[in-house]
């Protein structure tokens, strides 16, 4: 559950603080600004793989810089609002980065470049109705093409 928020500098440059109650544990999102990565606490891309914190407690975070994954969604060669869209590491060992498409079926992902994190990506896009595809024209993570961030070419065809 979400139990508060706090913005850095709060605390001095660069720090923050928040008050919570001891008696329970709390996962910690850092929401980077738009050059920088989103991560969890314990350098975690997902909810699932963070670790929780019992206060009094320190959370220190590094950010990397950032780019976007982004391009187009289309359906029998139209643009495709309301698909979709993830971006997982080409592992597909972590929670994936995802976004849905707007009505000229666009869509963009923030997620770490891949010049920082060494990571390369893997996208799918799901539409309301039809076949899931993954970039390029793959039925599944393991078929999928490799992209590296930041790319806003990454264009999905998903057929009826």
């Amino acid at each position: 559950k979400f139990v508060g928020w706090t913005k850095s500098g709060n605390a001095g440059s660069g720090r923050y603080e928040i008050f919570l109650d001891p008696a329970d544990t709390y996962k910690v999102l850092v929401k980077g600004p738009p050059t920088h990565e989103d991560i969890w606490y314990s350098a975690s891309q997902g909810y699932m793989e963070s670790s929780p914190l019992a206060p009094p407690a320190t959370a220190n975070f590094s950010l990397r810089p950032a780019g976007l994954i982004g391009g187009w969604v289309m359906q029998s060669g139209w643009p495709l609002q309301g698909a979709y869209v993830s971006v997982f590491t080409s592992c597909g060992c972590m929670t994936p980065k995802n976004a849905g498409t707007d009505v000229a079926g666009n869509y963009s992902v923030k997620v770490v470049t891949s010049a920082s994190s060494g990571y390369q990506y893997r996208v799918r896009a799901i539409p309301p109705t039809g076949q899931t595809r993954w970039y390029s024209v793959a039925t599944s993570i393991w078929g999928a093409d490799d992209v590296d961030a930041p790319d806003i070419d990454v264009n999905i065809e998903t057929p009826p």
